[in-house]
């Protein structure tokens, strides 16, 4: 290889190692993980906006089950139902409803949804159901990324751990009702010679 691509290629793996430290994206990783063992699917949002990477919990991401499938997404939301507003001042429109309620109360917290519309390039913020904000995108694949306990063998979801464990739980308390509800009918069949 020529030196150029290999001083790039170092520069590259020195940029990105530091900013997994930085963004403590292999904690992240392990909670989205964990995610996945006990609800089947973990998600980790790439935020473009601030250049960060988040754990999203799964009941907090929206998307359309039937474009999963099929393996590409038009369109995804993120939600947060108790989200502070006053993260939200520098983004609240002079003429919001909502300015009045951070004067008033700094401590007021809104429901706050993200949604992505990935053919049209657009992405538009909501606080109590007012668009707050709308910006145009450079991308048409969802920031996200979707860690499974076994990826799924169509669709999006799949045994999660729980499930898993569940069954097995299942069977074992079966088994015990037997032998309890045999020792009850016949204590004899219990005795030790």
């Amino acid at each position: 290889f020529p030196v150029t691509i290999t001083k790039t290629c170092r520069n590259a793996q020195i940029f990105f190692d530091e900013f997994y430290d930085k963004e403590k994206v292999y904690k992240k990783s392990i909670s989205a993980m964990t995610d996945a063992l006990i609800f089947d699917m973990g998600v980790v949002w790439i935020d473009d906006e601030s250049n960060t990477v988040k754990q999203v919990h799964p009941w907090q991401f929206f998307f359309d089950l039937a474009e999963m499938t099929a393996g590409t997404l038009t369109k995804c939301e993120y939600q947060d139902r108790n989200y502070p507003l006053v993260y939200l001042a520098d983004k609240l429109p002079k003429d919001s409803n909502l300015t009045g309620y951070l004067e008033t109360n700094p401590s007021y917290v809104v429901t706050y949804k993200i949604y992505w519309d990935l053919i049209n390039k657009m992405k538009y913020e909501f606080a109590n159901g007012e668009l707050i904000k709308q910006t145009k995108i450079g991308y048409s694949v969802p920031p996200f990324v979707w860690i499974y306990y076994k990826d799924p063998i169509k669709g999006a979801f799949s045994d999660s751990k729980m499930d898993v464990i569940y069954r097995i739980q299942r069977i074992i308390d079966i088994i015990n009702y037997k032998i309890a509800t045999a020792a009850d009918l016949s204590p004899a069949n219990m005795t030790i010679s």
